[in-house]
């Protein structure tokens, strides 16, 4: 609750400054915020719901390994940024049941989702090393862009985080710069996954309004209560307190 309470105060903070027709934006977004906090609790029951379902089907020692393998990934998608030891837990039986199926893409979307349960505990130096070592060669376009995003985000959130560090806030901005480079080339332009590193690279760089206009492309594609939701409206606030 107090997460949703500091969100408030970013998204609310900014309206002091706005004009009319930005104030009319951003009370669109705070009534879209109130209606995700009436269905917070609905939202929490029905993911506890899904994770007692999936929990319940990897029980079956006589599941085939690619169902088994298909469930592990769901179950790690529910655990993300909710039950971060056990995404780690989830991620290294990817890993394991990957190598099994001695299928290169599952194994590669394996330890980038064991890499994000690092970067998503607050791990940095332990999800830089990991990283480094994930070898993407051979792999299909979505595989090299789901890495691409894992890179973008550790330097994003590295340079907000490891702020003392300064001597490697160059190093992030050009990391962000190749990273979107390549993301450019495997992309069309209006991807949402392209947009995010745009925005991200700008906001790094200190382009909060170009930042923020990425951002509102990305709002006018975005429906219903989710993760990548809520990531975006916090966005949101982020972006205008920085402005």
């Amino acid at each position: 609750m107090k997460k949703l309470y500091m969100l408030l105060l970013l998204v609310c903070l900014p309206l002091a400054g706005l004009d009319a027709a930005g104030k009319k934006d951003y009370e669109m977004y705070l009534d879209s915020l109130d209606h995700y906090l009436q269905l917070s609790d609905k939202y929490v029951a029905q993911k506890e719901g899904r994770i007692a379902v999936l929990e319940e089907y990897l029980k079956n020692n006589d599941l085939p390994p690619e169902q088994r393998y298909r469930y592990l990934l769901l179950l790690f998608d529910e655990y993300a940024c909710y039950r971060s030891g056990l995404m780690y837990e989830t991620a290294r039986q990817l890993i394991e049941l990957s190598r099994q199926l001695k299928d290169k893409d599952k194994l590669v979307n394996s330890e980038i989702s064991l890499a994000y349960s690092y970067l998503w505990s607050g791990a940095f130096k332990e999800a830089y090393e990991y990283a480094v070592d994930i070898d993407t060669t051979k792999t299909t376009a979505d595989t090299r862009v789901r890495y691409l995003m894992f890179r973008m985000n550790l330097d994003f959130e590295s340079s907000l985080y490891v702020k003392p560090l300064r001597f490697f806030m160059p190093k992030y901005k050009n990391n962000l710069r190749l990273v979107v480079g390549e993301l450019e080339k495997l992309l069309p332009p209006d991807d949402d996954r392209l947009l995010e590193a745009r925005q991200k690279e700008c906001a790094n760089n200190g382009q909060y309004d170009k930042a923020n206009e990425y951002l509102q492309q990305r709002l006018r594609h975005t429906a219903g209560i989710s993760r990548q939701t809520a990531a975006k409206l916090s966005d949101v606030g982020f972006m205008n307190l920085e402005m």
